[in-house]
């Protein structure tokens, strides 16, 4: 596999986890908990979208999801909603700590690490008011 291709899926695979964590979380904080945080969450939703836009293309391209040797993979059972709450903020932030590292390789075709640490950081804020907010 070509670096470039590699470089496309590792992408692809971390900006799918992040968008799919985020809504985990803006739906939680919308539907079961009745919480107004989710507006904050949709925007860096949108965001986030918007840095990766004019690169969806080629991500979706470099996709190859039936070679995915994890794709197999069995994932954890949460206990309650407050895991599974926890575990999609620390699914969003692994996600743009790959994402940063991948965006320090020359030549990638990516947001600047600024960019996406920026996002990390609202994403951390969002998390510290939503696990203090009242249920």
């Amino acid at each position: 596999m070509r670096e470039i291709d590699a470089v496309s899926r590792v992408v692809d695979a971390n900006v799918n986890r992040f968008r799919d964590g985020l809504r985990v979380i803006e739906d939680t904080l919308r539907f079961a908990r009745g919480n107004r945080l989710y507006a904050p969450v949709r925007r860096l939703r949108g965001d986030f979208a918007r840095l990766f836009a004019g690169r969806r293309g080629m991500l979706v391209a470099s996709r190859a999801s039936d070679k995915d040797p994890g794709r197999a993979s069995g994932q954890k059972k949460h206990a309650d909603i407050d895991e599974l709450f926890r575990a999609n903020f620390a699914r969003c932030s692994e996600a743009l700590r790959v994402l940063e590292e991948y965006a320090r390789l020359r030549g990638a075709n990516l947001p600047s690490t600024a960019e996406l640490k920026k996002i990390r950081f609202r994403l951390y804020g969002i998390e510290k008011k939503s696990l203090s907010a009242k249920k």
